[in-house]
């Protein structure tokens, strides 16, 4: 018995530790994105995100493409190459909040793409919550 009681208390731990853990990677919410989720998405998958705070440290996102088992990372771009993408989206490249992802490979047309943002701030908005997922945000597009 005082066995059992023994592994419920590490199990215990771990759960604690893992609850911590997500708490600490929690980052910012996608309050909105670009490209607009209804047009297809460009082959090359760049995304422009405006967050409701500024990023610290790397981006935690993956791009699912439907068919390819694998999630496929992002690239963080930053610097002209950031500016560029946000004057191409019209967007104001002087404003912090804005951060720029791409998908490290290029879609066949007519695939399924989602871009997965984990850990992202809960929002009791209901309609801010439409791309809310037990892992953080997500946004699917067509290619």
């Amino acid at each position: 018995m005082l066995q059992v009681f023994k592994r419920i208390g590490i199990l215990a731990i771990f759960a604690a530790c893992a609850m911590a853990s997500y708490a600490q990677t929690t980052q910012p919410r996608v309050m909105q994105i670009e490209p607009a989720l209804d047009v297809p998405l460009p082959e090359q998958g760049v995304f422009a995100l405006l967050l409701n705070k500024t990023l610290t440290g790397k981006p935690q996102a993956l791009c699912d493409v439907w068919g390819i088992r694998s999630a496929i990372p992002v690239e963080h771009i930053t610097d002209a190459r950031r500016a560029a993408v946000l004057k191409a989206y019209k967007l104001d490249a002087n404003n912090a909040l804005w951060t720029v992802l791409r998908c490290q490979t290029t879609f066949p047309d007519g695939a399924g793409v989602t871009l997965r943002w984990l850990n992202a701030e809960r929002s009791a908005n209901r309609e801010e919550a439409s791309n809310d997922n037990w892992e953080g945000q997500a946004f699917t597009y067509k290619a």
